[in-house]
């Protein structure tokens, strides 16, 4: 079954409230993206809520993963969680095309992250 994915080709300035604010195409105007587009994200430093939580034994940090109502960063691993956003009350993800680490920043920024994040 195909994912919903909601936006492709973000562009964030840095200093946008969420990633919604961004220039991209258009709600659901993902043509050309696939699953395998869907953009990764990890957020720098300690944010003020809920912490990521390692699964299993390893040697390495997970990425956090955060939630808000309209964001979230799951299925997370050391490298990267996976960016969905809500949108018309449905998650979906964003595809990677044009994503940078200044998007990846007002992303993790938003969820509580001081120090930003990178886009992988």
């Amino acid at each position: 079954t195909r994912e919903r994915m909601w936006l492709k080709g973000v562009k964030c300035g840095g200093t946008e409230g969420d990633v919604g604010d961004c220039q991209h195409a258009g709600w659901g105007d993902v043509r050309g993206c696939d699953d395998n587009m869907a953009v990764g994200v990890c957020c720098d430093g300690l944010k003020s809520g809920e912490l990521g939580v390692r699964v299993g034994p390893s040697d390495f940090p997970l990425c956090p993963a955060a939630q808000t109502d309209w964001a979230r960063l799951r299925v997370c691993d050391y490298d990267k969680c996976r960016l969905e956003v809500r949108h018309d009350k449905k998650w979906g993800t964003v595809c990677d095309a044009g994503f940078t680490d200044s998007s990846a920043g007002v992303v993790c920024r938003s969820l509580g992250f001081e120090e930003g994040g990178v886009a992988r």
